[in-house]
């Protein structure tokens, strides 16, 4: 019986075998779907906060059109700016654009200058800056800075959401 080999039967595996298999798969499939779980989240909030970035250049660069553009700006409290201008979003030629702060809210508004006050604007026309939470104007002349100001300063100063622009004229 040197040379024979002893077959020996096989009936499978055992439940703790497969029990120890489906525990490990289970285990790297739950790690992968984290891992894609956390990335596909990472990756959202990074498109959400270049759309916010964007938002912010594309107004900080509207701003510095209207106010360079401006013949008059009037600037109340450093939280309203009224300005006469020729760089309007929705009218051609001389428009007059508001910017008012309220209520912890900026709104925009805008109309085609009818030799009305710089700083008329009708309440029902305004238009809601919803991203905007902090807003804050001034003008700056002669070294100082201003609150309240009618005239062209030599600079603006516009602080929004904790960022600050400065717009030569």
């Amino acid at each position: 019986m040197k040379g024979v080999l002893v077959a020996r039967a096989f009936k499978g595996y055992t439940l703790l075998e497969l029990l120890i298999v489906l525990t490990l798969i289970s285990l790297i499939f739950s790690l992968i779907s984290f891992s894609l779980y956390s990335n596909v989240k990472s990756s959202l909030n990074i498109v959400k906060s270049s759309e916010h970035l964007k938002e912010e250049v594309l107004f900080f660069w509207e701003l510095q059109k209207l106010f360079y553009s401006a013949q008059e700006i009037v600037i109340r409290d450093g939280e309203r700016a009224h300005l006469l201008t020729r760089g309007g979003r929705f009218y051609r030629g001389l428009v007059m654009v508001s910017l008012i702060f309220k209520d912890g809210k900026l709104y925009y508004y805008e109309f085609p200058y009818f030799k009305n006050s710089v700083d008329y604007y009708e309440e029902d026309k305004l238009r809601l800056i919803p991203w905007v939470k902090e807003f804050k104007v001034y003008a700056y002349r002669g070294g100082k800075v201003m609150k309240d100001f009618k005239g062209i300063p030599e600079r603006i100063i516009v602080k929004l959401n904790g960022r600050e622009i400065v717009i030569p004229r």
